[in-house]
């Protein structure tokens, strides 16, 4: 990405410092030049060390994301798993090459990401539209994919369908597309109708909240391969603090 490009993506690109300082132009370049310096370490949030929260405006809010590196360095977008969230590479992106920008996402409705409004569904489709309106705001010709699980099923989509755009494709435990029957199609489809209709109406109920460690073991409990110190990663950006000290599932 030439300095033209920088320059011109600035409009419509929010820069926060990690202290959720929305920063100036004056500031942006500021930063940029001190992610360049000799001798940064690259790593995730709070004690992971520094990183620029990013921000990309959508018509339903925003889609948010996490970046390290220098952002004239060579582009890489990482994409999480399902129910997940960017902080999915905070561990990975200080192992990464210092020339690398490697920008994490938080996918529509997962992490500090806006929900999309009732009655529209998360679709691989509509996840392939959040990485095209990224891509386009940051201003990237050619860039690469790190994804994990439901992200790499993303990027391969991705790569197929904007083929010129994509140099490389790093995938983790991709999930594999599902397949079924003909037979039974048209009972499928009619609980997939009741079932989206029932989460719209569940979804305008009052939200679930936890304390940070009920939270945590709720996670652990839907998934016992991660460790405790991984789940308490992911959930330090998939949950959000209310009052009283407690905190909301997203």
């Amino acid at each position: 990405m030439s300095i033209s490009h920088s320059t011109s993506l600035l409009p419509r690109l929010l820069f926060i410092h990690t202290s959720g300082q929305v920063l100036s132009r004056t500031r942006i370049s500021r930063t940029m030049a001190m992610s360049a310096s000799e001798g940064d370490v690259y790593v995730g949030t709070t004690e992971r060390g520094l990183t620029q929260e990013l921000q990309f405006p959508v018509p339903w809010g925003n889609i948010a994301g996490k970046a390290w590196g220098d952002p004239l360095g060579r582009p890489v977008l990482g994409l999480h798993g399902f129910l997940d969230n960017a902080n999915t590479f905070d561990t990975l992106a200080p192992l990464l090459p210092k020339d690398l920008y490697f920008v994490s996402l938080d996918l529509s409705g997962h992490g500090q990401s806006s929900h999309f409004p009732l009655g529209m569904t998360y679709k691989y489709e509509n996840y392939l539209m959040d990485v095209h309106r990224v891509v386009q705001a940051l201003g990237w010709k050619k860039f690469s994919f790190i994804a994990h699980s439901l992200g790499g099923s993303i990027a391969i989509m991705y790569s197929a369908v904007f083929p010129a755009s994509v140099e490389r494709l790093t995938l983790l435990d991709i999930s594999g597309p599902f397949y079924h029957p003909l037979e039974g199609t048209v009972e499928r489809l009619a609980d997939s109708v009741h079932r989206k209709l029932h989460v719209e109406k569940t979804s305008q109920l009052p939200p679930h909240v936890y304390s940070r460690e009920v939270a945590l073991n709720k996670l652990l409990q839907g998934n016992e391969w991660v460790t405790r110190k991984s789940g308490a990663v992911l959930l330090e950006r998939g949950s959000r603090e209310v009052e009283g000290g407690d905190f909301i599932t997203q």
